[in-house]
């Protein structure tokens, strides 16, 4: 109710990036769902595919933004939005699907990364 006002873009159901986004979402969803599951199973492939899955919701965020800022997108679709509704109800919102997911990768690359690679590295310092 609230983000299609400031969004003009998502009230659009037949704009591309919209449907495209929403697809995405699905496939994100489906992969953390999956995600869980190889956890609960204590699979192998459960880190790997959690960073991944990450890299994906980051990045995606990243496309968010950049969709709406200078050179790279159109502002017109946020124009005549106050900046106090700007950053508590877009800026802030999404900052957090950056920050936790860039989090996550961040916790997640000690168990990705080769210990005996964080051996040596230390061992050189």
């Amino acid at each position: 109710k609230y983000y299609i006002n400031l969004d003009k873009r998502y009230g659009n159901m037949e704009d591309s990036y919209v449907y495209t986004q929403s697809l995405m979402n699905y496939a994100e969803v489906i992969l953390n769902l999956y995600t869980c599951y190889l956890d609960k199973i204590r699979s192998k492939h459960t880190i790997p595919l959690a960073f991944t899955v990450t890299v994906m919701t980051f990045w995606k965020t990243v496309l968010y933004f950049l969709m709406f800022a200078e050179p790279c997108g159109d502002t017109s679709y946020r124009a005549g939005n106050s900046a106090l509704s700007e950053f508590f109800l877009v800026i802030i919102p999404n900052g957090v699907w950056l920050v936790l997911p860039l989090l996550v990768l961040v916790k997640l690359w000690a168990h990705i990364t080769p210990k005996e690679h964080l051996e040596l590295k230390s061992r050189n310092e």
